[in-house]
């Protein structure tokens, strides 16, 4: 059975290899994915063990406010959008896995200052620094899975990474709880030097990644301009306006479970549990969904639709006692967990098969930017409307969640063929080697 097949590889080895992230993995070689798998899982160890920690430290060891931190975090997610663009064009030219694993380095360098930060400013410059690294390695990261694996791989790609991602997240929380039961600046430094470590050592697994060499371009390929192609940049906004879900769960489900219900407040961190078990065991079988164009529209239309509901389910917690309205939270959340994972992995799917195949780096990266974006509309949104006036806020935040998906499955349900449109767009430059025509025309 012939090896996987990754972009750059013979053609008509391509033509051989079954499609499909099952079949490349049912091929000899398993070990560029397993490292990549590896790499995610270490990785986010050190991210989630730094996410549960910096806003307690610096609240509780450098004395800064709630707001003032939240603040600080809005202007790192602000600064973190336009990084994508840039580091995506970089990724384009040279190997994505150095890039990458540089990335790795400096988010770690970013980690070691956290002990640093001790006045407003410092840490302004140290989390701002920590999120433009972190926005364009998720940027390397698009176009390496792009390099690495054929069209029909890319999003189960994505999709096992954002599994394993889940598990070391919670790894790297449980960790932090030793920080937070013991309360005590060294350890609390320990752990910031953990996360660090994470990263260097994710940054050496990388430099292991056998990404192949793709045929060498003429300039003028890379010279054309994204902000040309009307339909990425459609499909980049209404992923924007889809993506404001995230701050559903992150941002308005505690303040309204606390703030508006008779749940009890444990059920704010129970509702996380289950929704990251949930993404765990959802996002790979989901994925198989959203395989390519024509399936991955329906599953943002699907997904929105779920999303929308869920956004119905709170406001309907608000009316009843205690008991109902934990039973109705618990639907909920099940709902939105189902809803994100399709809408996640068809917006993968449309990401990598709109772009055009030498230009990945710059569209994931322009992709992440959006999603970005649409988080940080969506927390101003949600803590404005939503939570002051819910009769209206929740029914139009599923109406706008709805919205983005109907679009979506209009705009781009019948792109099947998009890419090889977007071959002959680009010229006839050694391009067919990238990827195999024959499964997108399937």
């Amino acid at each position: 059975m012939s090896s996987p097949s990754f972009a750059g590889s013979n053609p008509q080895d391509a033509e051989r290899t079954p499609t499909g992230l099952r079949q490349l993995l049912n091929g000899g070689d398993k070990s560029s994915f397993v490292l990549l798998l590896i790499t995610m899982l270490i990785q986010t160890i050190g991210f989630g063990l730094l996410t549960c920690l910096s806003v307690i430290y610096f609240t509780r060891y450098v004395n800064l406010s709630p707001a003032a931190v939240g603040f600080g975090i809005s202007i790192a997610g602000l600064a973190g959008i336009f990084v994508g663009l840039p580091v995506g064009h970089l990724a384009d030219r040279i190997t994505p896995k150095y890039l990458l694993s540089l990335l790795f380095i400096l988010q770690a360098a970013a980690v070691l200052l956290y002990p640093l930060a001790t006045t407003y400013a410092a840490f302004i410059v140290v989390i701002v620094l920590y999120q433009m690294v972190e926005r364009g390695a998720s940027a390397a990261r698009g176009a390496l899975v792009a390099k690495m694996f054929n069209s029909e791989a890319q999003s189960p790609t994505r999709a096992y990474i954002r599994t394993v991602a889940n598990v070391g997240f919670g790894i790297g929380a449980l960790i932090s709880t030793s920080a937070l039961s013991l309360d005590d600046r060294a350890v609390f430094h320990t752990c910031l030097f953990i996360a660090a470590l994470a990263y260097v050592v994710a940054a050496g697994i990388t430099l292991l990644l056998p990404v192949p060499t793709t045929p060498k371009l003429p300039a003028s390929v890379h010279k054309g301009s994204m902000m040309g192609d009307r339909r990425f940049l459609s499909f980049a906004l209404l992923n924007s306006v889809l993506s404001t879900y995230n701050a559903v769960l992150e941002v308005a489900m505690p303040l309204w479970i606390v703030g508006h219900t008779s749940a009890p407040p444990y059920m704010v961190p129970a509702l996380f549990v289950i929704n990251t078990v949930l993404i765990i065991l959802l996002q790979v079988p989901v994925a198989r969904f959203a395989d390519r164009p024509s399936r991955a529209a329906p599953a943002m239309l699907t997904g929105s639709v779920l999303l929308a509901i869920s956004c119905i389910a709170l406001l309907f917690s608000s009316y009843f006692t205690a008991v109902p309205a934990v039973l109705i939270l618990l639907v909920c959340v099940i709902v939105y967990s189902v809803g994100e994972a399709l809408s996640v992995a068809g917006s993968w799917s449309l990401a990598y098969t709109l772009a055009p195949p030498a230009r990945h780096g710059i569209y994931q990266g322009s992709f992440t930017a959006s999603t970005t974006l649409g988080l940080l509309v969506g927390s101003s949104l949600v803590t404005t409307v939503p939570l002051s006036m819910p009769a209206v806020g929740w029914p139009g935040m599923a109406v706008l969640l709805t919205l983005a998906g109907l679009l979506s499955y209009f705009l781009f349900h019948n792109d099947e063929h998009y890419r090889p449109a977007a071959e002959e767009r680009l010229g006839q430059h050694g391009l067919r080697s990238l990827f195999n025509l024959r499964n997108h025309r399937k």
